[in-house]
Order: C-alpha cells, then structure tokens, then sequence
C-alpha cells in the first residue's frame, strides 16, 4: 500500500549549522509515528519542515530531500492509482 506521508533524505540548515540531515520515513495508513531524541535533535525543525513552515519566520532552509504525501479525500475512492499527490522537492542552491 501507498504511504500517506514519505519523507527522503530531508536536509534542514540555519546558515551554516546542518539541523536535520538526510531524514527519510515513511508514514502508512493505521500507523503512528514517535519521534524521539534529546532536545535540540531535529524532531521540530523535521516537522516544520514537512509543513512548509520552517522558512517562515527563521534563518532555517530546506536544503534537498523529496516530501511526497497523498491526499487523504483522494483515498477514498475505490483505487489509490488515481490520488491526488503533492510533492516537493528540494535541492541545494549554494556551492559547497
């Protein structure tokens, strides 16, 4: 089965610290998901990030990684080949 929400090799940076760095998962119908680590981890920034909410407001860009999630009113129809999907992708724009 398709997976609501898949998450790969997410990279998050504020200037020149790297606070997420190559996070991929993937989240199925039924299932949930604990993130967990020490503070200062990552697991906000990730979570933002999925949002499209980690730019606003802060130095924090999404370096690379593919967030592709699959519209839960589209699953409801009787095949999962026709749901709508959103993905972003994202790439590193500076030289490293």
């Amino acid at each position: 089965m398709e997976p609501l929400l898949s998450v790969r090799d997410l990279t998050v940076t504020f200037g020149s610290f790297t606070a997420v760095d190559r996070v991929s998962f993937d989240l199925h119908e039924g299932q949930t998901l604990a993130v967990v680590g020490e503070s200062g981890s990552g697991k906000s920034v990730t979570a933002l990030s999925i949002m499209r909410l980690v730019e606003l407001g802060t130095r924090g860009k999404i370096e690379n990684g593919e967030i592709l999630s699959v519209s839960l009113a589209a699953r409801s129809s009787t095949s999962c080949s026709s749901a709508r999907t959103t993905c972003a992708r994202f790439a590193a724009t500076r030289s490293r």
